[in-house]
């Protein structure tokens, strides 16, 4: 985006969309609707967890299984703020920080994740 000129109407629903995008999934996270949840993503894509495991190319559906597996019995709450969102053409990305509740349903066990999240888009 042109920092240099004013922002459109359009780039402002571009926005909006995209904020939102970034927001129902991390809801369709925590609510573990896996299959809405896969919507959001590419085929392919590639995801990075700062260091718990190493950066790797994995197919959503993939994504998706892992996920089913991991939350069963893990309850989330994710908070995303700082969102900055940078329009580059047909394409797009976010910046934002994240906050995320992790609680076992079974021993009540719990535990923060403070995260940063890159995202990249492509209008469809």
């Amino acid at each position: 985006m042109d920092h240099n000129r004013a922002i459109s109407p359009e780039d402002i629903a571009d926005m909006i969309e995209i904020s939102q995008t970034l927001y129902r999934g991390l809801r369709y996270t925590d609510e573990k609707k896996w299959e809405e949840r896969v919507m959001y993503f590419t085929h392919d894509l590639t995801i990075d967890f700062g260091g718990v495991k190493p950066s790797q190319i994995i197919k959503a559906s993939a994504l998706m299984d892992w996920a089913r597996l991991a939350y069963a019995l893990v309850d989330t709450m994710h908070i995303s703020t700082n969102l900055d969102v940078q329009l580059h053409g047909e394409r797009a990305t976010s910046f934002s920080y994240g906050h995320a509740r992790h609680q076992r349903t079974d021993t009540a066990d719990y535990w923060h994740i403070y995260a940063r999240y890159e995202h990249s888009y492509v209008r469809t």
